[in-house]
């Protein structure tokens, strides 16, 4: 197993990391490990949270400038007077 060493650790700093190792049982080394997982794990969760939210951003502007483009078609001849409701019986009656 590789073996990690930490040269000029502030003393206020390897007491903490301590004083945390010794709550939790571990060793002063164990508990780096811990913590080094946990933050490698929280920081690559990020990572994918804010990948997920730039995807959903550029979706959302995708459709934004696709509803654009539908506004600027061309509506049909006598679109205003369609009546949806008339529309649906004549094709349930089919």
């Amino acid at each position: 197993m590789p073996v990690l060493q930490i040269d000029n650790c502030p003393a206020d700093l390897y007491t903490e990391l301590a004083a945390s190792a010794a709550q939790e049982q571990h060793t002063a080394a164990e508990q780096a490990v811990v913590l080094l997982r946990e933050w490698l794990t929280r920081r690559s969760n990020h990572r994918e949270q804010l990948a997920l939210r730039l995807d959903e951003r550029k979706r959302r502007r995708q459709l934004d400038e696709l509803f654009i483009e539908i506004k600027k078609l061309p509506k049909p001849r006598n679109a205003e007077l369609i009546d949806d409701v008339a529309w649906l019986r004549e094709d349930r009656r089919r």
